[in-house]
């Protein structure tokens, strides 16, 4: 009986990461390939640059504890040797694992790339302190350092495996490359993750479901490239939810191309940008409608919220803060078009003394409406601003 309390108490002294308990034992190598899987499952219906299949099998040393797989020392992580290969070896070869990175840096040349098919997923989790860091000599694509379902397709929700996360760490696209994009599968999870010097930090591709990806995104911090051609978030699925999330140094924030999308206490942040272009620099860009907005606050941007022709989005308990006096104009929402939108409770801090605007509006006779709004140095709004027409 002594022993055997003794092996339960030795059980629960390792632990790896968020409260994920690892059974104490000898680590063995797994044998089983990505490859191996039966004749039902959903095959990848499309072909890649970078197809995890162009990867030949190597002999690499893999230490699975309870579904757990750390990466062994033998890759490097010291920032400097290109460890492409390895890691794309490590995920091809350990199917339906969790994969955990140690502290380091990772070098990489071209992307990562996880099947988004049930039997053949692995999720990835980084520590605190690991870096995944794109190699700027060497990376010549426009596609993402990390590609979650970009090495084969997958539409299913009922099967382990199904539900993918990206958790923690650091993704750095040595100003050069974009970070984290979601080609298929559904209900992929991606959070606490830093990613820095991006050109664009999160790309959401079109949804595997009909148009519909279903991500949950959260806790992330995007720092972009400072260029006018970085931007935070772009969305081209249905169906996502993006919560607690802060973006700088970008031109546009979050750009939605897709409706049906929660977002909850996002915060683009401007600066960096030398306010080249400022104008069009915008923390939202709504060219779809059908998106609902919950304490979204932009900071500084030339204008908040950029709406398309008869965009209908729902904007609730937003906030507007311009904490410098720069550029000719200051806009709340500018509308290429009609203003289709209900704002509900909206606080506004211009700094400008004259010409700001909270509603410009290409066309007129939108059915839009504002109510409760707040607004610091009202007297400096422009003549032309369109919003008392649109009051409720």
């Amino acid at each position: 009986m002594r022993n055997s309390k003794k092996g339960r108490l030795k059980q629960r002294l390792l632990t790896v990461l968020l409260g994920i308990t690892l059974t104490i034992g000898a680590m063995t190598s797994c044998s089983t390939d990505i490859g191996q899987n039966g004749s039902h499952e959903q095959q990848n219906t499309t072909t890649t640059e970078g197809d995890m299949s162009s990867y030949e099998p190597e002999t690499t040393p893999n230490y699975p504890v309870n579904g757990y797989l750390i990466v062994p020392e033998e890759i490097k992580r010291d920032g400097v040797t290109d460890v492409t290969q390895q890691l794309q070896t490590l995920i091809y070869k350990n199917p339906k694992r969790t994969i955990f990175f140690p502290d380091g840096t990772y070098l990489i040349s071209k992307p990562l790339l996880t099947s988004a098919n049930p039997s053949k997923t692995v999720s990835l989790v980084l520590s605190q302190y690991a870096v995944i860091k794109a190699d700027a000599k060497k990376w010549d694509t426009d596609e993402a350092m990390i590609r979650l379902g970009g090495g084969g397709f997958g539409n299913n929700a009922e099967r382990a495996g199904s539900h993918t996360v990206f958790r923690g760490g650091v993704v750095d696209g040595s100003g050069i490359a974009s970070g984290i994009s979601i080609d298929s599968g559904i209900q992929t999870v991606v959070t606490g993750t830093t990613l820095i010097n991006t050109k664009v930090g999160l790309h959401i591709k079109n949804g595997a479901n009909g148009g519909s990806a279903d991500a949950d995104i959260s806790g992330l911090n995007i720092v972009g490239t400072g260029k006018t051609d970085s931007v935070g978030i772009i969305v081209d699925a249905h169906d996502n939810t993006f919560t607690n999330i802060r973006i700088g140094k970008v031109q546009v924030g979050v750009e939605l191309n897709k409706g049906a999308n929660m977002l909850r206490n996002v915060h683009p942040l401007y600066y960096g940008v030398g306010y080249i272009d400022y104008e069009n620099s915008c923390a939202f860009w709504d060219k779809h409608g059908t998106n609902w907005y919950d304490f979204c606050y932009s900071d500084q941007f030339g204008t908040a919220f950029r709406l398309g022709d008869g965009v209908m989005s729902f904007f609730n308990n937003c906030y507007v803060f311009w904490y410098e006096d720069r550029g000719d104009n200051q806009t709340v929402f500018r509308v290429d078009g009609r203003f289709e939108s209900i704002v509900d409770t909206l606080r506004v801090c211009f700094r400008n003394k004259t010409d700001n605007t909270l509603l410009r509006e290409s066309k007129a006779g939108g059915s839009g409406t504002f109510e409760k709004l707040y607004i610091d140095n009202a007297s400096g709004l422009s003549p032309k601003d369109a919003y008392k027409k649109h009051l409720k």
